[in-house]
């Protein structure tokens, strides 16, 4: 007895199943276009396209004779009868496409069946003029496609929008007319191919791509409107924020105790008084820009600052002179036990008169002969440049130096010397003390 080897067995009958799969599917073929043809001769052509599509599918080449069953022998033309079948259902560019390829194999053109094809396509050629007609629809639709993104274009010249154009909506327009291109060609080939379906698809992309735009434009609008609300609202609050900068500066000057006093101190009342008034003016008539409410503030408080600084010097002038008849002003008169210079005289009236610039430009150290005197004038010129940088709100440096390089004068002069704390600010003897 022969023995078979068990694998050998198993590779002659997966050949003789795939054999008979082979086979059984080579003659589905025929049994489906059979029945395609059958159901096209009934008119039942949506069954028709898809048994004759299967055949296809099992056998794509035409033939021009096969067994349908029995003895009867047929030619084997099925995208003949798909085209046929797709006519017949209203579907002119599948027909067009399915007779090309059957005119393409050959065997049709040989058969009787022949002349209808031609006639048929013929007829589906005319079809393009109302395809075209139906095309109108679709550009009508990418022309408001291109429309809307026109419309959405000239929102660049928004000045709101202008920072974040580039990145956030410039996109989309560009990504809107790539759309709007790639619709004008798919709709061209669509209409030469009298594509009816493709043209609808066309156009039913292009009214929502124009639904997007418009939607996309929407957004920026509104983001603009948006944008020009906190604008409104940002210069709504700097003007309030101004006014109150300003309210606050006039309650700081109405709080000013005006003394009889110095010539000096008389001038800058007046001043006050002058720019308070404008100031309520300015704030019951809100008739100005925030900035002219901040520089209003800001010389009510300059002037505010200067009086006070004015008053003070007054004050010390006044100390001064009462302290003059004290013991503790007689024990440095004996001190000194001499009349001052006319200049350090002049230089002194000059600074306690508040005219500091005099006081400096009459201060000439170089020009007196004992150091005590030197020592004064180097004082009041110091006190002097002193006075200008805090009337200057602390901003002129130069003369803070100035003053500093004076008192370093006086302590090479005399290291031991103090100014007389009743004729000198706090800050300028601070400032004395301090300096090395």
């Amino acid at each position: 007895m022969i023995r078979v080897n068990p694998s050998i067995r198993l590779q002659c009958v997966t050949l003789a199943a795939g054999l008979f799969l082979a086979v059984a599917a080579h003659a589905d073929f025929k049994r489906d276009y059979g029945a395609g043809v059958r159901d096209y001769n009934s008119g039942d052509y949506a069954d028709a396209i898809e048994k004759l599509q299967k055949a296809i599918d099992e056998e794509s080449k035409s033939q021009e004779q096969v067994r349908i069953y029995g003895m009867r022998y047929e030619p084997y033309i099925p995208y003949y009868f798909l085209g046929q079948a797709k006519f017949k259902n209203g579907d002119c560019a599948g027909a067009l496409a399915a007779w090309k390829e059957a005119i393409a194999q050959g065997v049709v053109t040989g058969q009787e069946q022949f002349s209808e094809l031609q006639s048929n396509m013929a007829a589906c050629d005319s079809v393009k003029v109302d395809v075209t007609r139906i095309a109108q629809s679709a550009e009508a639709a990418i022309d408001t496609l291109e429309d809307n993104i026109n419309r959405f274009a000239q929102l660049k010249s928004e000045k709101l929008l202008s920072s974040e154009w580039a990145n956030r909506w410039e996109p989309e327009i560009n990504t809107a007319r790539s759309t709007a291109q790639s619709l004008k060609k798919r709709l061209a080939t669509a209409v030469a191919d009298t594509d009816e379906a493709g043209i609808k698809a066309v156009e039913s992309e292009a009214k929502r791509a124009a639904e997007a735009v418009n939607g996309t434009r929407g957004m920026a609008i509104a983001r603009a409107d948006s944008l020009k609300e906190n604008a409104a609202q940002n210069r709504l609050k700097q003007r309030n924020d101004a006014r109150q900068t300003l309210t606050r500066a006039m309650d700081s000057g109405k709080s000013v105790r005006f003394n009889q006093g110095s010539e000096q101190m008389a001038s800058l009342q007046k001043q006050l008084e002058t720019l308070l008034q404008q100031g309520s003016a300015a704030i019951d008539n809100d008739a100005i820009t925030p900035q002219e409410y901040l520089d209003l503030a800001q010389e009510i408080s300059n002037v505010s600052r200067r009086y006070a600084s004015a008053e003070q010097d007054w004050q010390a002038q006044q100390r001064l002179a009462e302290s003059a008849a004290a013991d503790a002003a007689a024990a440095q008169a004996a001190k000194i036990r001499r009349i001052p210079p006319t200049a350090l005289k002049t230089v002194a009236e000059a600074y306690f008169a508040g005219n500091y610039q005099l006081a400096i430009d009459l201060s000439d150290p170089d020009q007196l002969d004992e150091d005590r005197a030197k020592i004064q004038a180097l004082l009041f010129r110091a006190a002097a440049n002193f006075k200008l940088y805090v009337l200057s709100g602390e901003k002129n440096t130069q003369a803070r130096q100035r003053s500093e390089d004076d008192i370093r004068s006086i302590k090479r002069l005399n290291k031991d010397f103090s100014p007389y704390i009743a004729a000198f600010s706090p800050k300028f003897l601070e400032l004395f003390r301090q300096t090395g």
